[in-house]
């Protein structure tokens, strides 16, 4: 099985704020943890910019707005418990590779 890690320095500009399990502190963490030799196999992965006709795939349109429309100019917004959203998160929203599974043989 072959193992792709998906990931862009995008992803580092959705804010998640101290200890979030998203936050950027821990994507680096995670980054330089890979570069270890025993993960010279895994399949690296920069997904592209997706556009709005491709999130619509995915999302409703009233999500994307919904989402687009809470995203705050400044400092973080809750959206619930576990959901933070900040001002850069939405392009990472739009950084997803939907050609391929997380996964695959």
């Amino acid at each position: 099985m072959k193992t792709l890690y998906y990931s862009h320095p995008d992803f580092l500009l959705h804010n998640t704020g101290v200890g979030h399990p998203e936050c950027a502190d821990r994507l680096r963490s995670i980054a330089r943890a890979l570069d270890a030799p025993q993960f010279e196999n895994l399949i690296r992965v920069s997904p592209p910019l997706g556009t709005e006709e491709q999130i619509r795939l995915i999302h409703p349109l009233f999500h994307i707005e919904a989402i687009r429309a809470a995203i705050p100019e400044q400092g973080e917004y809750y959206l619930d418990n576990d959901t933070v959203l900040s001002s850069g998160s939405e392009i990472p929203y739009c950084r997803q590779d939907r050609k391929k599974p997380l996964f695959v043989r």
